[in-house]
């Protein structure tokens, strides 16, 4: 049936992916006669022409490749399959979280509760799906959730719905997976505002990013390629300081502190930035403001490319704000240019011109020498303290390095254990494999702490995103015999 472009768009027209009838379909392509649509789905337009320009259209309008256009069809037309199937098969739905429960089945990849003539018939072929495509796999699971949980996408509260879906799943998964941190916290950021504000309201754009829960949720490695979005600049090294430019080094002045590090946390490929005021004596820097850069990777060396700004998700603020204006990095200069479309766009009052401040470089400039100067004496201080400091009391977290010391890690085929020093004793704690996936992937080489995290004690690998409480640890003392 999808074999053409008549017969796709005429069947997603149907369906109601973009709008909930033809009069409004064609209204949304911005089309004053209806009656082309009309002919479409009535299969009486002759002209190739025609449809090749509602197909171009239908692509613009959402953002969308031709590709994608085809793969909604499908995602569609196996929601539809998928839905009949769980009423053939007849599926316990007592619990009112039934439709939740399915989702989790297939993001868990545990299937005891399924009926077995579903395990036996059925289950291959959604097996064999996923490894086709798992777009289209996701994308099937949540359009079925969405018509079982009977969602209306089209109300005039669109952005109400959205994020209730979007805060529901999150919950509900974070519930089954309270480890895992790092998806808990990227899928906060499909709330945002801004984001919400610029989605078309359709039950295309009901599916498309609540998709991306499951598959957080479901595969670490797709949420890691997912995170590689931003660039890293390596000549900037983990810790780089910043000026703005063509500006003297002096009481008032800021400096801005980037942090980068290559991993697979929710800052990836983004920067971590502490603003800093001057002080009076040149050797205060008094900080300020704590945000994140994300430096887009490049597409089209035509055209500068974009810069996003938000804040940290933390004890004040649990949600995201997000501002995007573009940037141009001029790597012999080692200066950043961004432009916003709006000051009220700068959200961080950020400079328009960034000068990197290159500590132990040999300037002629007696301006940058003296930011130089200065700065890598601060460097050489208090800056990276100062910086942990904050940065740890806007999370909430106190790290316990000096108390609990990590001496060992071992993993065998039914442990992953940790070995620690703590008041003359030695203390393992291990836990099994079993009790989360992401255990099995750990490598022993993997930074991990304890900290505190609202004042319960922790296990966490701070650049993966993981975060277990000791409590689920079992706890083996043994005393340390000195001479």
């Amino acid at each position: 049936m999808l074999d053409n472009k008549q017969n796709i768009l005429t069947f997603l027209i149907e369906h109601r992916l973009f709008a909930p009838s033809v009069s409004a379909f064609a209204t949304l392509l911005g089309y004053i006669n209806r009656t082309k649509i009309y002919r479409l789905i009535n299969n009486k337009i002759r002209k190739v022409e025609t449809i090749d320009q509602i197909w171009n259209d239908t692509c613009k309008l959402f953002g969308i490749s031709e590709e994608q256009l085809i793969e909604i069809a499908v995602i569609t037309e196996r929601a539809k399959w998928f839905y009949d199937l769980i009423n053939k098969y007849q599926f316990d739905k007592q619990d009112t979280l039934w439709p939740e429960q399915i989702l989790a089945t297939f993001v868990d990849k545990n299937y005891t509760l399924l009926p077995i003539h579903f395990v036996n018939e059925v289950l291959p072929l959604l097996e064999d799906l996923k490894k086709e495509n798992q777009e289209v796999f996701f994308g099937m699971l949540m359009l079925f959730y969405i018509k079982a949980k009977k969602l209306n996408p089209y109300t005039p509260s669109f952005k109400q719905v959205l994020s209730k879906l979007i805060c529901h799943l999150n919950e509900y998964f974070h519930s089954l997976h309270p480890e895992n941190n790092v998806a808990y916290t990227a899928v906060q950021a499909l709330t945002e505002n801004t984001l919400l504000d610029n989605t078309l309201p359709c039950l295309w754009k009901l599916i498309e990013n609540p998709t991306l829960i499951l598959q957080y949720y479901a595969d670490p490695l797709f949420l890691n390629s997912a995170l590689h979005l931003g660039t890293i600049f390596p000549e900037w090294g983990e810790i780089s300081y910043w000026h703005a430019s063509d500006t003297d080094f002096c009481k008032g002045q800021k400096v801005w502190m980037f942090m980068s590090r290559e991993s697979d946390s929710i800052y990836h490929g983004s920067y971590i930035v502490q603003e800093f005021d001057i002080g009076k004596d040149n050797e205060t820097f008094i900080p300020r403001k704590l945000f994140t850069i994300l430096f887009w990777n490049k597409e089209d060396n035509e055209y500068d490319s974009i810069v996003q700004i938000s804040n940290i998700i933390s004890k004040e603020s649990d949600s995201y704000q997000f501002s995007y204006g573009l940037y141009k990095y001029i790597e012999s200069s080692q200066e950043i240019r961004i432009s916003f479309d709006t000051e009220n766009d700068n959200i961080y009052q950020l400079p328009h011109q960034l000068t990197r401040i290159r500590i132990g470089y040999p300037y002629n400039e007696k301006r940058e020498k003296i930011w130089s100067y200065f700065i890598e004496k601060f460097d050489n201080k208090d800056a990276r303290s100062i910086f942990a400091h904050n940065l740890c009391n806007l999370l909430n977290v106190e790290y316990l390095d000096d108390e609990y010391v990590i001496q060992d890690v071992s993993l065998t085929r039914k442990y992953y254990s940790l070995f620690i020093e703590k008041d003359n004793q030695q203390i393992v704690y291990r836990i099994s494999l079993e009790t989360y996936s992401f255990l099995k992937n750990l490598s022993v080489f993997e930074e991990v702490v304890v900290c505190k995290h609202d004042q319960q004690l922790c296990i966490e690998w701070p650049w993966l995103g993981y975060i277990i409480p000791v409590s689920e640890f079992e706890c083996i003392k043994t005393d340390i015999h000195t001479t």
